[in-house]
């Protein structure tokens, strides 16, 4: 029987490792945002940031549109390529 569950508190007792031990966060594979038909306007802002846009935020909703509609014909997620080609297409 477990000392846990009889409300025995030891210092060696086993304790089940995290999910996420096995994939460890590493410095030189950050997590990257991508953009496709599950985005949604924070996802927008925050690729417009990153990739150093300047696009005012009243224009989003209609980027957005037609983000999910590309992702959607592409059967994929879009570049960043494509990305700043549609947000210059779209905001111009």
């Amino acid at each position: 029987m477990c000392p846990l569950s009889l409300g025995l508190r030891l210092p060696n007792c086993f304790t089940p490792p995290s999910p996420f031990s096995m994939f460890p966060m590493k410095p030189w594979n950050p997590p990257r945002w991508s953009i496709g038909k599950k985005s949604g306007p924070v996802s927008i802002a925050h690729k417009v940031t990153e990739l150093n846009l300047d696009l005012g935020t009243a224009r989003f909703p209609e980027l957005l549109d037609c983000v999910k509609a590309q992702a959607v014909e592409k059967h994929r997620s879009l570049t960043d390529a494509e990305f700043i080609a549609l947000a210059t297409e779209v905001c111009s």
